[in-house]
C-alpha cells in the first residue's frame, strides 16, 4: 500500500511539473519571436479557449450556447 502511494505521488509530481501544450506555444514564440509575440500568443490563446457551460443550458452540450 505504502509503496503504491509512494508511487502514485511520484508520478503525479512529475505530471503536475510537465508543461502543457498551450505552454510550451507560448514559450516558443516568446523564445522565437520575442516579448511581444509571447504576449500575443497568451492573448490569443486565453482568447480562444470556450467558456464554461452555464447549468442553465443543460451542462455539456455546445448547442445550448446563445451567441
Amino acid at each position: 500500500m505504502l509503496q503504491s502511494l509512494i508511487a502514485f505521488a511520484g508520478a503525479a509530481v512529475i505530471i503536475a511539473l510537465v508543461p502543457g501544450p498551450s505552454t510550451v506555444m507560448i514559450l516558443r514564440q516568446s523564445v522565437r519571436e520575442g516579448r511581444r509575440a509571447g504576449v500575443a500568443s497568451v492573448l490569443g490563446n486565453s482568447g480562444s479557449q470556450q467558456p464554461p457551460n452555464p447549468p442553465e443550458t443543460g451542462g455539456g452540450r455546445l448547442d445550448a450556447w446563445r451567441w
